[in-house]
């Protein structure tokens, strides 16, 4: 029978042994028998129920399964450390180990033709579709452990079961959280390590001077947002965003130096007075980063299961309760993100485009019609260099040779017979590309 909620918020304020006990009894004990053996607790017959509780072992295992399953993850929870990222998480996916997230890119106008035949109308019009998987990839528990003499104790003072609880149950949470606000602020540091977030060079905010200049970058970004900059995302996406959806992203000592009342004003949206969503994290491992600006969906972060296990260790006498976690971890390549660096950032040219890791080389390299192959190029640059890039291709005499949009996978159909011509573009500088030689059949 779960804790009634009423009960509970009667006696949060109060959390005696008394209370706690009686709470217990009246509802979150799972059989009629405890509380036929168990009388309701008042200051003069506690030390008669502290007996019975630790002289009857299934008295005893009932009390405690209540006291941590049921009691303390409704009332032990002021103390616990919240993950300041937790709001970039998307609903839980309780079924499956992947998910799916699709976009598709705007659509490609054509001249209008008011002399248009039957083909036109009847004709297949490809969507730029684009997909990519998630999968779950974070699984932990979180042990913890009651002795029957912590228990013992817990019984010699008016809030020493409250106590204990606290102690016990702001582990479990407390880890759990703090690992997920880790892994959460990881993806933000490996994708830019990975140089996968547009950069934005600034000056180290130090003074109202540089705090300022940041800020009139960050609200140009901002309004950015609204429009579609492909170079903003990883797979080169169509994609824009709406300031409830923008979150900002920074450390105690970028905040500190920014004016409370500047940043409001950067960050409002005209009358309605939108602010965008500043989350604090205690540093960025890259201490280039002063800020990370993005869309809250750049993160796919999503619950797959959280359940408790419980195990009565009668050998030591000692009760096991274990938190069990699963998480995916990941980011969207379809929204935007901006990075905020102290590192200078140019893209000089790109070169070997490569075919499964092998650089494509005139007369060569061949395919095979049917398989299927994974891109690659160098992007040489100074400083910070942004290695998102989109590939194109010229040559194909199948449908089915493509390249499948926002990726680096090639897919030679299984009819091909053209000589192949890829291309491969930077995101954020358009003027830097290369074409290599062309690939014929094998």
């Amino acid at each position: 029978m779960p804790v009634k909620q009423s009960t509970v918020a009667a006696k949060a304020a109060d959390m005696t042994n008394i209370n706690m006990l009686n709470t217990i009894r009246n509802a979150a004990v799972r059989s009629i028998s405890y509380q036929d053996r168990i009388p309701v607790a008042t200051q003069t017959n506690l030390s008669d129920i502290y007996s019975q509780l630790l002289s009857v072992d299934a008295l005893r295992n009932e009390f405690i399964s209540a006291l941590v399953l049921r009691i303390g993850i409704t009332w032990i929870n002021s103390r616990i450390f919240q993950n300041p990222l937790r709001g970039v998480k998307s609903s839980a996916m309780p079924y499956g180990a992947y998910e799916q997230e699709m976009f598709v890119n705007m659509a490609k106008g054509q001249a209008l033709n008011f002399r248009a035949g039957y083909e036109a109308l009847y004709a297949i019009y490809e969507s730029e579709v684009m997909a990519a998987y998630h999968k779950i990839n974070f699984q932990e528990q979180y042990p913890v452990t009651i002795s029957f003499d912590e228990l013992r104790n817990a019984f010699t003072s008016a809030y020493g079961i409250r106590d204990l609880l606290r102690a016990k149950v702001d582990s479990l949470y407390s880890g759990a959280n703090y690992d997920e606000y880790l892994v959460t602020l990881q993806l933000c540091d490996n994708a830019y390590d990975q140089g996968l977030i547009y950069p934005v060079t600034v000056s180290a905010i130090t003074d109202e001077t540089s705090a300022k200049a940041f800020l009139t970058q960050a609200r140009a970004a901002i309004r950015r947002f609204a429009f579609p900059h492909p170079e903003y995302t990883i797979a080169g996406a169509t994609s824009f965003s709406v300031p409830e959806e923008i979150i900002m992203i920074t450390t105690p000592e970028v905040e500190a130096n920014v004016d409370v009342q500047a940043l409001a004003y950067a960050f409002n949206q005209g009358r309605a007075e939108v602010k965008v969503e500043t989350i604090v994290v205690d540093h960025f491992e890259n201490d280039q980063i002063q800020a990370i600006i993005c869309d809250a969906r750049w993160f796919r972060v999503r619950d797959n299961f959280r359940t408790f296990t419980e195990g009565y260790n009668a050998a030591a006498l000692s009760w096991n309760y274990f938190y069990n976690v699963s998480e995916l971890f990941s980011v969207s390549p379809f929204m935007p993100c901006i990075a905020f660096t102290t590192e200078s950032s140019a893209v000089t040219g790109l070169a070997s485009v490569t075919l499964d890791g092998t650089a494509i080389t005139a007369s060569t390299t061949k395919y095979t019609p049917g398989k299927q192959y994974r891109l690659g190029v160098t992007v040489n640059g100074t400083g910070y260099v942004p290695k998102t890039v989109k590939y194109t291709m010229t040559g194909a005499e199948s449908p089915d040779t493509v390249i499948v949009p926002g990726s680096n996978i090639l897919i030679v159909g299984a009819d091909e017979s053209g000589s192949l011509v890829i291309t491969a573009e930077s995101l954020v500088d358009d003027t830097k590309k290369v074409t290599a030689p062309a690939i014929t059949e094998a």
